[in-house]
């Protein structure tokens, strides 16, 4: 049986929840002073405890993510662990959460956020994490929205932010965890007042050529992800759809013929049969021990993801030992059942009405 505390005070304590068979309850406003929290995380054990921790270690004894602390006060606490996609402090109006003079210096933040927290309330781990300041005042983030932001930032600072949430919070992000090359990025980020982390004043400044090329790469990353999105598009669309045959057209031409009929469940005027063709294409399926070109009927491949590697598109399956199937094209179109062209665009209409997305 777990944790089911209901307020009471405790000290020295060494206190480990979600290590259970069941989850652990902590409410009532249990307070806890000196004592040490092992975080166990688990997909059942809910994190957000409506008690105060003071002067406490604080570990999670492995990532822990998503965890929602919008009722739990920390304060004088110490940190250890990885926290990914986690909230700290009161994120609603009437939540009770707080986080106060807290030493997250040797903790790992992956887009972790802290409402109603200011950078000098919290000791906070240095670069290569960096600390985007939010507040009221958000004219900063449209500026920086279409500029040269590495891919991921320029993301985060397009989301909507709603105005039921507290707006001044501190969103943590530790750049190689999401895949931003720190030193690359630092050109970018050095002269932004609102990105900050404890020794970016000491940081080295790079020069104006330096920003420069880094603008330039960052454009072509950017160039390369647009390319990508449109190659990937289709066939991420093709989600639950089977691939019931290869055949080849014509020396440069191969078409796939897909059985997208559960689209009719919802869209009427959707597709039974599309067949998308690749010009200058090749098509292989790959199996644990073995890649062999595909030519004739498919065994019940249905896509269930898609991916780029080496310049191919790499089709994944429903069932592992189906193997993967590799698409190698210079453009790709669509053709309907009866045979007509099929703008890509209206397809992926017809997906986004299957999902509710219209």
């Amino acid at each position: 049986m777990g944790y089911e505390i209901r307020g009471g005070r405790f000290e020295g304590r060494s206190l480990v929840v979600g290590g259970g068979e069941v989850f652990d309850r902590i409410d009532g406003g249990a307070e806890f002073q000196d004592c040490e929290l092992k975080i166990v995380p688990t997909p059942r054990q809910r994190m957000n405890f409506e008690a105060q921790f003071s002067d406490c270690d604080v570990r999670a004894t492995k990532p822990l993510s998503d965890g929602r602390f919008d009722d739990t006060r920390f304060e004088r606490c110490r940190f250890k662990g990885q926290y990914k996609g986690c909230e700290f402090g009161p994120k609603f109006s009437g939540s009770k959460g707080s986080v106060r003079d807290c030493d997250f210096s040797e903790a790992r933040l992956i887009l972790s956020q802290f409402f109603d927290c200011s950078i000098d309330s919290q000791t906070w781990p240095d670069w290569p994490h960096i600390h985007l300041i939010f507040s009221e005042d958000l004219s900063w983030t449209e500026k920086l929205q279409d500029g040269d932001l590495p891919h991921v930032l320029s993301i985060l600072l397009r989301l909507p932010r709603s105005t039921e949430v507290t707006q001044r919070s501190v969103v943590s992000i530790h750049l190689p965890s999401i895949g931003v090359d720190p030193e690359a990025a630092w050109p970018l980020l050095q002269d932004i007042p609102e990105i900050w982390f404890p020794s970016k004043a000491n940081k080295p400044r790079q020069t104006a050529g330096l920003v420069t090329e880094a603008m330039t790469v960052a454009r072509a990353n950017a160039e390369r992800r647009e390319v990508s999105v449109r190659r990937l598009a289709i066939f991420h669309a093709l989600h639950r759809a089977w691939i019931r045959s290869v055949h080849r057209l014509s020396f440069d031409l191969i078409e796939l013929v897909v059985d997208c009929s559960f689209l009719k469940d919802r869209v009427s005027d959707a597709p039974g049969v599309l067949r998308v063709r690749l010009l200058e294409g090749t098509v292989h399926l790959r199996s644990s021990d073995d890649v062999r070109e595909v030519d004739g009927a498919l065994d019940r491949f249905m896509v269930m993801g898609a991916a780029e590697e080496d310049n191919l598109v790499v089709l994944k399956p429903h069932r592992k030992e189906r193997g993967q199937i590799l698409l190698s094209f210079r453009s790709s179109a669509l053709v309907d059942e009866q045979g007509h062209p099929m703008e890509e665009t209206a397809f992926l209409d017809v997906v986004r009405r299957y999902y509710g997305y219209d």
